[in-house]
């Protein structure tokens, strides 16, 4: 999830909080926020990052690190971790689990859903939850011959704010994500490539 929110955040990073609840928040979670730096500095940073450095690296670049605990679980699941990156432009919040071994992305912000963040890109967009939407973008999707693996919304309301996660098996062109930036209503569009994970923003302090 570190991975994840790097590349979906912008501005300057300035702290990353790891959250846990559940019967994991009575163990040890250091290592837990340990991966979770990791996922935000390794493709940022000119030196390898792992367990041990990540959080000297965190700490010599002015990187706050928080880490909080909840004994009861978040509704069905016995184990929630989340994770907020927040930087100069405001904070990204994602939140999962894991069910019979496999990751469950479960919060993406102010939106709660349920899905494996499985595909090797991964699109995700904030919109107007409105008729067509999801048609639209499976649409252009087609035209460009691009194969769709998994889609999940989340919204607050009906027609009201939503967001989406697109789950694609083929790498997106420009065009492809020209056309689904230029569906009305639509109001963000990131691309995340899952076996890369090279976040171009935040610019990290002291880089």
């Amino acid at each position: 999830m570190g991975r994840l929110a790097i590349q979906l955040a912008e501005g300057q990073l300035d702290s990353v909080t790891i959250s846990v609840a559940g019967d994991i928040a009575e163990h040890d979670t250091s290592i837990i926020g340990a991966a979770a730096l990791v996922g935000v500095l390794a493709e940022s940073s000119d030196v390898r990052v792992n367990l041990v450095n990540a959080p000297l690296i965190a700490k010599e670049r002015g990187i706050n690190l928080v880490q909080e605990r909840e004994s009861e679980a978040l509704a069905i699941y016995s184990n929630y971790v989340g994770v907020v990156v927040r930087t100069s432009a405001g904070e990204v919040h994602l939140g999962g689990t894991t069910v019979n071994g496999r990751i469950h992305l479960l919060r993406i912000n102010d939106f709660y859903l349920d899905m494996e963040p499985n595909a090797p890109y991964m699109l995700f967009t904030s919109q107007i939850d409105q008729p067509g939407m999801i048609g639209k973008v499976g649409t252009i999707a087609g035209s460009h011959d691009a194969n769709i693996s998994f889609m999940e919304v989340g919204r607050d309301a009906p027609r009201g704010q939503a967001t989406m996660v697109v789950g694609f098996d083929d790498q997106l062109t420009d065009a492809i994500l020209a056309d689904i930036t230029a569906i009305p209503g639509m109001t963000s569009v990131k691309l995340v490539h899952q076996e890369l994970m090279t976040p171009v923003q935040p610019r990290l302090r002291g880089a």
